[in-house]
């Protein structure tokens, strides 16, 4: 595959605001209790080694979240009172005004 990333999905500027969040945050005390919510939590988590639990509907975990990535092409902004903290366009990772649940943040795209 010469191109692994889709244009359509901007998966590399994903990666990149992942390594963005990585260095910006280096050295962060893991028992702060952040909670990112991401598209790719599995990579979220392997880049930034930050906590990015999964809402698994059927089983009631619905867990809340501190911080989110969101895909502002796709239409999501920032809840109020959101601070962004890192931006690769079109993907931002936010801090969250107080821990929310992924139901309000709303749908990963």
């Amino acid at each position: 595959m010469q191109n692994p990333y889709s244009e359509k999905e901007s998966l590399r500027e994903l990666a990149l605001l992942y390594e963005a969040v990585a260095e910006g945050m280096e050295g962060y005390d893991a028992k702060l209790g952040i909670s990112v919510h991401t598209r790719n939590p599995y990579a979220f988590r392997l880049m930034t080694g930050m906590t990015a639990p999964m809402r698994i509907e059927m089983l009631g975990i619905d867990p809340k979240y501190t911080h989110a990535v969101l895909n502002t092409a796709a239409g999501f902004e920032p809840p109020t009172g959101s601070e962004v903290l890192e931006k690769v366009n079109p993907w931002i990772f936010v801090r969250l005004a107080e821990p929310t649940t992924a139901t309000k943040i709303g749908p990963l795209q």
